[in-house]
């Protein structure tokens, strides 16, 4: 088939507009799409890449703070004893039994000590709030004693012990004053039964029956050893520039 000019020329203009709607289907559009996608893209890293900067500074200090909530952990922790087996709990109450570590004798006689099994027992913050008048100001605006105090309770491992005694009064008020003073104070004297208090003297001696709770605490890991118990656990590094 022959074309003239006229035909060639609209030929060669449908061929142009064909690439050109081609090009700009199948090149342009998508790579318009692509940039558009790539800016949003580098908008969402921006902003994840402050955050990370952010919670960076936050954290420079961080070996810091971690070190000194463990050094508070354990300064707490004094207060309680470790955890012990039942006879290493027992030795350690039989010493304190001996009041003046002065004689041979224990000033407190232990008779008959018995222990049970190691539960738990159950340690609730007490907050005290002395009683106030009332007045139309708390009226307006009340508070929730409830509330504000938040009352925490905590489970942790004990024995019960108990046993019949024979002491002069002074040792057994030398005792209760002792175990009150010295760390670990988590020794708590739940009952005292004295038989008969005589002439309650000084040197009166007692006999009577003495129950107790002796509570522990396991030891908390420094922040050293705590990669040491997870030694399998992977450790992500994140470049956030390259992100």
């Amino acid at each position: 088939m022959n074309l003239n000019s006229r035909d060639k020329l609209i030929l060669i203009v449908v061929l142009t507009i064909a690439i050109w709607v081609a090009g700009i289907m199948f090149f342009i559009k998508p790579a318009i799409e692509a940039v558009k996608l790539a800016s949003q893209t580098l908008d969402a890293k921006e902003i994840e890449l402050a955050d990370l900067q952010k919670q960076i500074k936050e954290d420079e200090d961080l070996p810091q703070r971690c070190q000194e909530a463990y050094d508070k952990v354990v300064k707490t922790a004094e207060i309680f004893y470790p955890m012990q087996r039942q006879h290493e709990a027992m030795m350690e109450v039989q010493d304190l039994l001996d009041v003046d570590k002065k004689t041979e004798e224990q000033d407190i006689q232990n008779q008959d000590m018995s222990i049970t099994t190691a539960s738990s027992v159950n340690l609730s913050r007490y907050v005290f709030y002395p009683a106030m008048v009332a007045t139309t100001f708390d009226e307006i605006m009340p508070e929730d004693a409830e509330e504000a105090a938040q009352i925490d309770t905590l489970s942790l491992g004990a024995y019960n012990m108990s046993f019949n005694f024979k002491a002069k009064k002074e040792d057994l008020l030398k005792f209760f004053n002792q175990i009150q003073d010295r760390t670990p104070r988590s020794l708590i004297i739940d009952s005292v039964d004295i038989s008969d208090v005589a002439e309650n003297e000084e040197d009166t001696e007692w006999d009577g029956t003495i129950n107790m709770e002796y509570i522990m605490i396991p030891d908390f890991p420094s922040p050293d050893d705590v990669d040491k118990l997870f030694p399998n656990t992977p450790v992500e590094t994140v470049d956030a520039v390259a992100q």
